[in-house]
Order: structure tokens, then sequence, then C-alpha cells
């Protein structure tokens, strides 16, 4: 048996061509586009040899296309659930939202407000000796120093 070159010696078997484009997309897989590999395997007749690259390249397509829709979703629900967290850190009247669920978080405003015995963060009610603003032990404005309009003996 002759090898096809002798036969055709101006022109390449077709064999070869077929196995040639073959070992090109298996070793070139990610240098070459889909669309292009498709093209010239339809122009010439090389199909058959270029769906073992189509079926490969549309497995590696989708599973990138899987990954990145897995990905967007995470990214989505993490947005959802930080915007739910900013919602309900704004129902609860704090100004900064990352206050909310910080167990260290202080409630500036409208803690002990409501003139109750009770005292703030775990301590004893404070003692008002005297009157007037500021109370503590040696009182404070309005404690009788002369200031008019303070309920002193005015001047």
């Amino acid at each position: 048996a002759l090898h096809c070159t002798a036969l055709h010696a101006c022109s390449p078997c077709p064999a070869r061509v077929q196995a040639c484009f073959a070992s090109t997309l298996y070793m070139c897989y990610e240098l070459l586009r889909p669309d292009v590999v498709m093209e010239v395997a339809w122009r010439n007749g090389l199909m058959d040899y270029a769906m073992p690259y189509m079926v490969q390249s549309m497995r590696h397509l989708t599973a990138k296309v899987d990954s990145l829709a897995t990905t967007t979703t995470k990214m989505e629900t993490k947005a959802e659930q930080e915007r739910k967290q900013q919602e309900e850190a704004v129902a609860m009247g704090l100004a900064d939202p990352s206050m909310a669920y910080n167990g260290n978080a202080l409630t500036v405003y409208g803690a002990n407000m409501g003139g109750g015995m009770q005292g703030g963060m775990g301590m004893p009610p404070q003692q008002h000796y005297g009157g007037g603003m500021g109370g503590g032990m040696g009182g404070g404005m309005g404690m009788g120093y002369g200031q008019p309009g303070y309920g002193g003996p005015g001047y």
C-alpha cells in the first residue's frame, strides 16, 4: 500500500488534513475561539472532527455561566439582607445602621427618658439631691446662688 502523499503530491491528503485539524483543536483548545473553529470546520467539511471541540467548549461556557449565576445570586442575597438590616435599623430609630446588630451598641436617644426610677445599663438609679438642672450632690443651677429666674432669692 502506498502512502497517500505519494499518490497526491500536489494536494494534501484529506485523512492527513483531518488528523491535523483534530490534533490542532486538541492541543490549542484555549487559544481557539469556538466561532472560528465552527466556521473553518463548516467550510472544509470537517464538522465531524470539530464536534468534540465544540462539545467541550459548550461545556466550559456552561460551567462559566453557572458559576457566574451562583455568584450573582449570592451577591443579590447578601445585598437584600443588608438592605433589610438597614430598613430595620431605620425603623428602630438608629442613625447608624451598623449599630443595629452590634452587641455593644448603646441606644442614646430615648434611653431612660420616661422619668422612671431605673438607671440605664444596669446601674442603680441616680439620687438627685437639690433641684434644678444638674442634680448631683452639691446642687447645680438654681440652688439659691442668686441667679435671677432660677428659683433662688434673686436680686
